[in-house]
Order: structure tokens, then sequence, then C-alpha cells
């Protein structure tokens, strides 16, 4: 893929500390890290309290599905953590 026909969308997802942001990003990173899509493209990396997520694809609908996926699997680690935290 040509960095030219790339679209890119980032997120930041701010959590209530470091620690937490820090379990969910090395939670996540296998699949940033092993998942080598044809159609698209993610990069993660934590900054304080924030995940940064980039995803990149030649079409937004892809970047939508990825969108997707992640946000489901933060939220899923969100709610574990919140109930062993109890």
């Amino acid at each position: 893929m040509s960095i030219k026909e790339l679209r890119k969308i980032t997120v930041e997802i701010p959590f209530k500390s470091e620690n937490i942001a820090l379990i969910i990003y090395q939670s996540i990173l296998p699949e940033v890290t092993n998942r080598k899509l044809a159609r698209g493209q993610v990069k993660a990396k934590i900054k304080n309290n924030k995940i940064i997520l980039a995803f990149y694809s030649r079409k937004t609908t892809i970047i939508r599905a990825l969108w997707n996926s992640y946000i489901r699997w933060i939220l899923s680690i969100t709610k574990v953590l919140e109930i062993f935290n109890q």
C-alpha cells in the first residue's frame, strides 16, 4: 500500500490511570503486532494515561471495522478490570 493511497484516523483514549492504560495497552498489543492485514493496519502507542490508536486503510469502511473490533476489546478488558477491582 502506498502512503498516498491510505486514509488515516487517529484516536486517543484516556483512562483513569497510567496503570489501567498500560494493562489495556499490553492486552491489545499482540493483536496490533501480530496482525498483518492486506486491507488495513493499526498502530498503537501509549502516552501517560492515554492509548493512541492509528488506523490506516484505503477504505473508510475497513477503518470503521477495525475501530469497532478494537473498541470492543478495550471495553471488554475494562469491564474485566472493574470486576477484579470490586
